[in-house]
C-alpha cells in the first residue's frame, strides 16, 4: 500500500514539474527574438526580474502607439547567442513596442 502511495505522489509531482516547465517554457518564447521595450506585468514580469525574458530601451510613443521611431535600440540581457543590439518595431497590436535584434 505504501508503494502505490509513494507512485501517486511521485507521478503528481512529475506531472506538476511537466506543466509548470511547459507553461514558464509558453511565457518566454514569443520574447526569444524581441525583446520588450519596458517591464512586463503578471508572470512575464516575473520572469523578466529573473532576467528570463531579456528587456530593451526603446522610448514607446503613447499618443502614436507603439515606437517612437526605428532607431536602434540595446537589449539588456539578450538570450544566449543573440546580438546586443537591434532595431525598435511595433508590436503587432500597434500598442507597444519591442527591439528586434539584428
Amino acid at each position: 500500500m505504501k508503494n502505490k502511495r509513494w507512485f501517486i505522489v511521485f507521478a503528481a509531482a512529475l506531472l506538476f514539474v511537466g506543466i509548470a516547465g511547459a507553461y514558464v517554457n509558453a511565457t518566454i518564447a514569443p520574447y526569444r527574438h524581441a525583446a520588450p521595450c519596458g517591464k512586463l506585468s503578471g508572470f512575464a514580469g516575473v520572469l523578466q526580474a529573473a532576467n528570463l525574458v531579456p528587456v530593451a530601451d526603446c522610448t514607446v510613443d503613447v499618443k502614436k502607439g507603439g515606437c517612437h521611431d526605428s532607431r536602434v535600440c540595446n537589449i539588456s540581457d539578450p538570450p544566449t547567442g543573440k546580438k546586443k543590439t537591434g532595431h525598435c518595431q511595433a508590436t503587432t497590436d500597434g500598442q507597444g513596442c519591442v527591439c528586434v535584434a539584428d
